[in-house]
C-alpha cells in the first residue's frame, strides 16, 4: 500500500497545485479586463466632456448637463476643475477654493490624460487636460474600484470552491485508477509469501488484461511447476521407503543431504522425518 500512497498523493498534488495556478491566472485575466473596462467607461466620459468644455469656455459656460450623467454612475465619486493646483470647479461646494494636494498628496496634476489606481482605499482617478487656448484646465474623474474589489473576492471564491470540488473529483479518480494498478500488485505479494511459507495451492489469479495479468500468469506457471517438483520429490521418497526400508531411506538421505547442503532452501520442502534424519546423520 506504500506505492499506492506515493502515487495518489504525488498525482494529486501535482494536479491540485494545477488546478490552482490556472484559476489565478484566469481570474488575474478577468480582473484586468474588468479594470480595462473602467478606465475606458471613464476615458470616454472625460474625453467628451472635456471637448465641450473646449468649446464653451469661451463663451463662459460649463457642461453642467454632461457632468451631472456622469454624478449617474454607480462608481462614480467627485468631478474636478482644475486650474493648476486649485479646484476651480466641483460638484460639491466644499472642495471650490481647496488644493487638489489636500486630498491626493501624490497625485500629479500637471500631467493630462493619465489614470491613478488606489486598489489600498479602493479608487481611481482620470486626468484629463483641457485645453482652452487662453489656459490649460484639468478635468479630474474620480471613481471607485470596489466592483474591482468586489470581483477579485468572488474570484477567489471561485477559486476555492473550484479546487474543493476539484479534490473530490480527482481524489476519488484517482484512488480507482491507482487502484487498478496496484491492487495486482498486492495480490503478487501476498502470493509471493504464501509460497514462501510452503502453501502451493494457493492459485494466483488476477482478471486485467494488460502485461500485470501476464506476470500473474508466469507467477501461477511458476507455483505450479515448484508443486510438481516438490509432490514428485516426495511421492519418490513414499516409494522408496516402502519398497527398499531403511536401505532406500539412508541412499535418499544421503542424496537430499547433499542437495541441501548445495542449497539450504530445499530444507523448506522436506518432510520433517527427513529433516530430522539429515540432522540426526550429522551429529
Amino acid at each position: 500500500m506504500k506505492l499506492f500512497y506515493k502515487l495518489f498523493f504525488t498525482l494529486f498534488i501535482i494536479f491540485l497545485a494545477i488546478t490552482i495556478v490556472a484559476g489565478c491566472i484566469i481570474g488575474s485575466y478577468e480582473l484586468k479586463d474588468e479594470e480595462q473596462c473602467l478606465i475606458d467607461k471613464y476615458g470616454i466620459m472625460a474625453g467628451l466632456t472635456a471637448k465641450e468644455i473646449e468649446s464653451k469656455y469661451t463663451e463662459s459656460k460649463w457642461p453642467f448637463e454632461a457632468l451631472s450623467t456622469i454624478s449617474e454612475n454607480e462608481d462614480f465619486l467627485f468631478w474636478w476643475v482644475l486650474k493648476g493646483d486649485g479646484i476651480y470647479l466641483a460638484d460639491k461646494v466644499s472642495f471650490i477654493g481647496t488644493a487638489s494636494s489636500d486630498y491626493f498628496p501624490k497625485v500629479d496634476n500637471k500631467l493630462g490624460d493619465k489614470v491613478y489606481l488606489n486598489y489600498k482605499q479602493n479608487y481611481g482617478i482620470f486626468i484629463k487636460s483641457v485645453n482652452t487656448g487662453q489656459e490649460t484646465l484639468y478635468l479630474w474623474l474620480g471613481f471607485s474600484l470596489k466592483e474591482i474589489q468586489t470581483l477579485k473576492m468572488e474570484i477567489i471564491i471561485s477559486v476555492i470552491a473550484f479546487s474543493l470540488l476539484s479534490i473530490l473529483i480527482l481524489g476519488v479518480s484517482f484512488y480507482f485508477v491507482i487502484s487498478h494498478f496496484t491492487k495486482p500488485i498486492q495480490m503478487l505479494s501476498e502470493c509471493a509469501v504464501s509460497i514462501k511459507k510452503g502453501n502451493l495451492n494457493k492459485k494466483c489469479e488476477i482478471k486485467a488484461d494488460d502485461e500485470l495479468s501476464v506476470l500473474a500468469d508466469s507467477f501461477d506457471e511458476m507455483r505450479l511447476g515448484i508443486k510438481d517438483r516438490n509432490d514428485l520429490l516426495n511421492s519418490l521418497l513414499k516409494t522408496f521407503q516402502g519398497k527398499f526400508g531403511n536401505l532406500a531411506t539412508i541412499l535418499v538421505r544421503k542424496n537430499v543431504q547433499e542437495l541441501v547442503d548445495k542449497n539450504q532452501r530445499i530444507k523448506s520442502i522436506l518432510p520433517k522425518s527427513l529433516r530430522k534424519s539429515i540432522k540426526k546423520s550429522k551429529e
